[in-house]
């Protein structure tokens, strides 16, 4: 990676942060601020609090497209996480998806092209008497448009017919852009085959 993209990247990163800033140092003062901490000589009570422990990072997952002009992250802001992006040079940025990470959370990021993020949910479910964690993964414009579930399914499929894990792939493709190899165990196969995936359609042949 060349220093310009470096450089870029940096920015996009400190841009994206100072968007979120008031979340960020609320993150950060309570764990660090030392009015934070009781003005108590014991030991026990100069410990930091639980929820300086506990809290998500106010930033994670991001990354810069792969052209360099638009930057992508997960920003925790209370109970809710959302999927922000922004162009590099452009002063604000923009909440694309939002998690309350109770129904599902997000499992992670990733530029496919210039323009587009592929997105991993998961959340749990029961298959028959037995509880799961299922993923699926979304695909989605840099601004918001376009959302596409990547795994399109009948709607009288039977949930045996259902991919559990539907977020594996196995090539990313970078020379394409518009196209993913997944790995899929749909239509009642006991075995995982790959799938070539148009990531702006969800049109999927076997690979």
């Amino acid at each position: 990676m060349g220093g310009r993209t470096l450089r870029a990247m940096r920015r996009g990163v400190l841009a994206l942060a100072a968007s979120w800033g008031i979340a960020a140092a609320a993150d950060t003062s309570v764990a660090t601020s030392p009015q934070a901490v009781p003005a108590d000589s014991s030991a026990a009570t100069r410990r930091p609090p639980v929820e300086g422990f506990s809290q998500r990072p106010a930033l994670s997952d991001v990354s810069l497209s792969p052209d360099g002009q638009s930057v992508a992250g997960l920003v925790n802001d209370g109970d809710d996480t959302l999927l922000f992006t922004r162009k590099v040079n452009e002063p604000k940025g923009k909440a694309v998806l939002t998690s309350d990470n109770r129904k599902f959370t997000f499992s992670w990021i990733r530029w496919v092209n210039d323009e587009r993020l592929l997105v991993s949910v998961r959340f749990p479910s029961r298959r028959g008497f037995v509880e799961t964690s299922e993923t699926r993964l979304l695909s989605v414009r840099f601004d918001g448009t376009g959302l596409v579930n990547l795994v399109q399914q009948s709607v009288f499929a039977n949930l045996s017919d259902v991919a559990q894990r539907q977020d594996r792939v196995v090539d990313w493709l970078p020379e394409d852009g518009k196209h993913v190899l997944l790995a899929l165990t749909v239509e009642g196969g006991r075995h995982p085959a790959v799938y070539k995936v148009n990531v702006e359609t969800a049109g999927r042949r076997m690979g």
